[in-house]
């Protein structure tokens, strides 16, 4: 039961972002953004 309201979850947020993504500034914002949470979460596995 529990897997089809997940399909469910990821097929609303794929057709919410793929309407949000139609604006190429907000898809860079976006893709910058997670490229700066990488650079953080790589940084931080390297000095601990």
């Amino acid at each position: 039961m529990i897997r089809y309201a997940s399909i469910a979850a990821w097929a609303y947020a794929g057709t919410t972002l793929r309407q949000l993504f139609r604006r190429l500034a907000l898809m860079r914002a976006f893709n910058r953004s997670l490229a700066v949470m990488l650079l953080i979460s790589a940084v931080y596995l390297m000095l601990t």
